[in-house]
């Protein structure tokens, strides 16, 4: 059997998913109308999500040997991601979040917990597993395992889809780890921090460097903004559907685009690709059982082509 086509090596999660009709704000209350539990993180979801559209996916970043883990690591398992790369310790974990949905207006609210080591390993997977595969989905959680890996995958032409949440900080390895990402794809509330500037368009435009392939920045139901080498910033509309929960959205943007990536298509069609899975995970069941199946990317596509990218006016 073939290895992986992409391998993932950041965060994965256990969330506690809590219902309300609207989030009560401070020192307010607001009576449940359901809750359950799913599993996410930022690797985790990505590479469920391209398993579930059909790529060979693996998860070799770091898991703890506690209930948590094993339980995330079944759940990888049963969507299809092999997880015998994954580096294991009593010292590494998962994270633990809880996540408000209001209904109205849609929105969420996510408190997390960090125990033991997370994400990539500073030496794991051996150099030679990492660079037979195709695409590197990666983000900041064991920063300095992911710039060995970024860096490895760049010295062998392959590709690195990054995500960074600027929440917990930029220290040296994160912004040495940036510059490493070639497929750079950022919600606008970590673009903007990263920027200075609410601005997504602006925002991609001093987010390229000639090392990159792609800088994009997502914007929920405004789509998302991007550019590639042509130099010109376009934007990719939002896929017309009834949102119930937008937990993991941008993940399953980031693992749909990287299952493009492998199957050869230009970065347009990729991004278009992965605006609509993430539009179906927005209207789908919640946690990982949401994440859509091809024959339903392409239904979408099918039946909304107005969502080609258009070129934009810079302001």
């Amino acid at each position: 059997m073939s290895g992986p086509a992409i391998i993932g090596i950041g965060s994965v999660s256990i969330d506690e998913l809590l219902y309300v009709e609207r989030h009560p704000g401070t020192d307010g209350k607001s009576p449940l109308t359901g809750s359950r539990q799913a599993f996410g993180g930022l690797s985790g979801t990505a590479l469920v999500a391209a398993a579930r559209l059909g790529a060979r996916c693996a998860y070799a970043g770091r898991l703890g040997t506690d209930d948590a883990s094993l339980a995330v690591e079944n759940n990888l398992r049963r969507h299809g991601v092999d997880t015998s790369l994954a580096a294991r310790s009593t010292l590494c974990g998962v994270v633990r979040a809880v996540i408000t949905v209001s209904a109205q207006p849609p929105g969420r609210s996510i408190l997390y917990q960090k125990t033991g080591l997370i994400g990539a390993h500073p030496t794991e997977p051996a150099a030679e597993v990492l660079v037979a595969a195709r695409v590197l989905l990666c983000d900041a959680n064991g920063a300095d395992g992911a710039l060995r890996a970024a860096r490895l995958m760049r010295s062998h032409g392959g590709a690195v889809v990054g995500d960074l949440e600027v929440d917990a900080g930029l220290s040296g390895a994160v912004m040495a780890l940036l510059a490493e990402i070639d497929h750079l794809i950022l919600a606008q509330h970590d673009a903007t921090a990263l920027c200075g500037s609410p601005d997504p368009a602006l925002c991609v435009q001093r987010l390229w460097t000639p090392r990159r392939v792609l800088v994009a920045v997502t914007s929920g139901a405004q789509g998302c903004w991007w550019r590639d080498a042509t130099a010109a910033v376009r934007h990719q509309p939002a896929f017309p559907v009834t949102i119930s929960d937008s937990t993991g959205c941008g993940d399953v943007f980031h693992g749909a685009y990287a299952e493009a990536l492998t199957r050869g298509l230009p970065v347009d069609a990729c991004l278009r690709w992965a605006a609509a899975a993430a539009a179906l995970k927005a209207s789908g069941a919640p946690g990982h059982d949401g994440c859509p199946r091809a024959a339903q990317v392409h239904a979408l596509l099918a039946a909304h082509p107005q969502g080609v990218p258009r070129a934009i006016t810079m302001h």
